[in-house]
């Protein structure tokens, strides 16, 4: 199951390269963290501290993984898994994630994967060893995991299906130019949610700022001809480089190339502030909601968390059904300013500011936690499960992570 995941840093960051050390992996030793929230102190013998760089947060239903990039060149990235009694399960490092181009970090089961540039590592969420990596000579893009499949776009031209208990080749399709945009799982087994190019998109070059960086990357313009659809991963492996076959497809101009699966619902949004959902299995068009003037929407693996003015002067929070994009429940926002921070996972909402992080259960709203948050710094990150949430938070130089389980449902 997808950890529902709060305040993530950015996932495209420049860097120079990190050198590859040799991974260390231990089974956690001193103090453990409790179900009181407590910070989890760094001793100095051990560095249990985090790092001072980029925090993510991934994992399964049983360990929340919390990923530190050390800002450091010469320094790898810190793992450290909590399992859901607040434990310390185990430490780790490891060469990825490196910044050094394009990351991303997904989980599925247990198997954990870092996607840098030319290169895929899969560790194992039980202790945190490397389980296996893949290298290309051309650079890798979108990548991810789900149903025991790993795909990964090869420079747009390829999408590669690797095998995640350990890394040997299932097959190859050839895409080109059209985009892998997410990978998720189905009845019928994994699938890649796919835009496809049209032959005339106009393509511009934009300069994007991520912090104290800047990059280069081209945008294609909306187009009535391009499409969004389905491709299979699953089945048995197969030689060589077979042409796209798609399980259906459909109009998709392309405002923003954010493909989410919420529920069965592949959720994209084709035009600007318009969201559109179509059923996975069949690719039928379920609804289309135009975003109201104020409205924060963010869709997750159930549905939908938003959140909106409510004409007084006050704010309200809930969640949309996947199947029909109406509100299953909202409540009143309990402060003067909107929620600055949405999430939906794990069968719950998430909702936050600087000084509070509330959870409720996603059928019904039903509050699961309210935890205030101390640090004069927000929140870094943060991951729950249906039993627990574990979050980062303080300045760079001193962050923490805590820990707290969460109260059945009232």
């Amino acid at each position: 199951m997808t950890r529902l995941l709060l305040a993530l840093g950015a996932l495209l960051v420049a860097a120079p390269a990190l050198a590859d050390p040799a991974p260390l992996v231990r089974p956690a030793s001193g103090p453990s963290i409790t179900g009181l929230g407590l910070a989890l102190p760094p001793p100095p013998a051990t560095g249990r501290g985090l790092y001072h760089g980029d925090v993510f947060t991934i994992g399964n239903d049983r360990v929340s993984v919390v990923i530190t990039e050390s800002g450091d060149p010469a320094r790898p990235a810190r793992w450290t898994a909590v399992d859901e009694a607040g434990r310390v399960a185990w430490e780790a490092t490891h060469a990825c994630p490196d910044f050094a181009d394009y990351t991303l970090l997904e989980g599925d089961g247990d198997r954990l994967v870092c996607k840098r540039s030319h290169e895929i590592l899969a560790v194992d969420a039980a202790d945190g060893a490397e389980v296996w990596r893949f290298h290309s000579d051309t650079a890798l893009y979108i990548t991810g995991i789900a149903g025991g499949r790993v795909a990964t776009s090869v420079d747009n031209q390829q999408v590669l299906v690797l095998d995640a208990a350990d890394g040997r080749e299932i097959g190859r399709w050839a895409v080109d130019g059209s985009v892998l945009e997410a990978v998720t799982n189905t009845p019928d087994g994994p699938v890649g949610l796919m835009i496809v190019e049209p032959a005339t998109a106009e393509e511009r070059r934009e300069t994007l700022t991520l912090g104290d960086e800047t990059l280069e990357v081209t945008v294609t313009s909306p187009s009535p001809e391009r499409r969004m659809g389905v491709l299979p991963l699953g089945g048995p492996a197969w030689r060589g480089t077979k042409p796209m076959a798609l399980r259906w497809s459909v109009p998709f101009e392309g405002y923003s190339f954010d493909l989410v699966d919420a529920g069965g619902v592949v959720v994209g949004q084709p035009r600007e502030d318009t969201w559109v959902g179509y059923d996975l299995a069949t690719g039928e068009r379920l609804w289309e909601r135009v975003q109201r003037e104020g409205e924060t929407l963010t869709f997750g693996e159930d549905g939908a968390a938003f959140s909106r003015a409510d004409g007084d002067g006050a704010w309200v929070y809930g969640a949309l059904d996947p199947r029909t994009a109406r509100p299953r429940w909202e409540q009143a926002w309990p402060h003067a300013d909107a929620p600055v921070g949405l999430a939906q996972g794990s069968g719950q909402v998430a909702a936050w500011n600087g000084e509070a992080l509330y959870v409720a259960r996603f059928d019904d709203g039903a509050a699961l936690a309210e935890i205030r948050i101390r640090e004069v710094a927000p929140m870094a990150a943060a991951s729950t499960s249906p039993r627990a949430i574990v979050w980062v938070a303080g300045p760079p130089a001193a962050r923490r992570l805590h820990f707290r389980t969460l109260a059945p449902a009232r």
